[in-house]
């Protein structure tokens, strides 16, 4: 065996052994922040970490399995297993895997699940060359195949940069809207009200399952919605589809949006939610630079344009107008 193979075969072993890890439960801060370094060390460790929680599921299921080859036992009864015990299955997997892997080529079948916690904001090198920023508190599959690259957002927002590959098609879907591209940056944004997909370069074509009217094709600082009220298209100015997408760069950016939409954005990002309590206040625009994260920066600057007071609450800040303060 090659010194290359050895390498390869340590990635994998260890792909696994941080999978079988978050598998039996929340990682610590520290832990989390040495995978995250493992992850960013080399473009290969995040494809062997998805294929390695796709092994710890096939785990699951064989530590399922009774002696009657049945599936009478239960979830608890499978986090049971030790973990040394669920390494070693894991392992065993990773050798038929591995020639799996050989058969397939450049474009390796895995499917992974990515997620942030609130707050976060991480980025994600793709195999392909691809790169994906996924916002805080967001749920993301991998799944790339053979003949496509697909991504499934399935909570939360996610921001692309696509290399170009015209043998696999890049497809992106959220809910209802699938979103295909051969080289473009763009992003899709998930909620329980919409689906918004916004090019910031290149073009997209967007299907949408829920509304008839056949494909839509976006080109830059274009932005399709899709509501449960009907679709709308609309072209956006490249600073404002600079300052919708900043969240990549951890910053949030405010150029007269209202103060009371400022405060819910920046509370997307903040474990410390800012209020505002008066609703005449909330309807006033507001300008601004933050970093994410930071509401207590953002709660004093507010408090200050609108000569305004800052109170800490047991739920977060709250800006309120001073006594004194004139109304706006």
């Amino acid at each position: 065996m090659t010194g290359g193979n050895v390498h390869e075969n340590d990635i994998e072993s260890t792909a696994i052994a941080w999978a079988v890890r978050c598998e039996a439960g929340e990682l610590s801060q520290a832990e989390q922040q040495r995978l995250d370094a493992w992850l960013a060390g080399d473009p290969r460790h995040l494809g062997a970490y998805v294929r390695a929680q796709a092994i710890s599921v096939d785990v699951d299921r064989v530590a399922a399995m009774s002696p009657r080859g049945d599936l009478s036992v239960g979830v608890a009864g499978r986090r049971q297993l030790e973990p040394r015990l669920r390494t070693a299955l894991a392992l065993s997997l990773l050798v038929g895997l591995l020639g799996v892997i050989a058969l397939i080529g450049a474009y390796t079948r895995f499917s992974g699940r990515v997620t942030t916690t609130h707050g976060e904001v991480r980025r994600i090198d793709l195999p392909d060359g691809s790169v994906m920023f996924l916002d805080s508190d967001s749920v993301a599959q991998i799944r790339f195949g053979d003949r496509q690259r697909k991504i499934i957002v399935r909570k939360g927002a996610a921001l692309f940069q696509v290399a170009k590959d015209a043998a696999h098609p890049f497809v992106v879907s959220a809910g209802d809207v699938a979103a295909t591209v051969l080289g473009t940056v763009f992003s899709v944004r998930l909620s329980e009200q919409e689906t918004a997909v916004t090019v910031a370069e290149g073009a997209v074509r967007v299907d949408d399952a829920a509304h008839t009217g056949g494909p839509v094709t976006l080109r830059g600082n274009e932005q399709f919605v899709s509501a449960a009220t009907g679709n709308r298209r609309m072209s956006l100015a490249s600073a404002e589809v600079t300052r919708r997408l900043a969240w990549k760069e951890r910053r949030l950016v405010f150029d007269g949006q209202q103060l009371g939409v400022a405060a819910r954005e920046v509370s997307r990002y903040t474990r410390t939610p800012v209020f505002i309590d008066d609703a005449k206040l909330a309807r006033a625009e507001f300008f601004g630079m933050f970093n994410v994260g930071d509401g207590h920066a953002f709660a004093v600057a507010a408090a200050a344009a609108f000569d305004g007071r800052v109170v800490e609450e047991p739920d977060g800040l709250h800006i309120q107008r001073s006594q004194n303060a004139p109304s706006h």
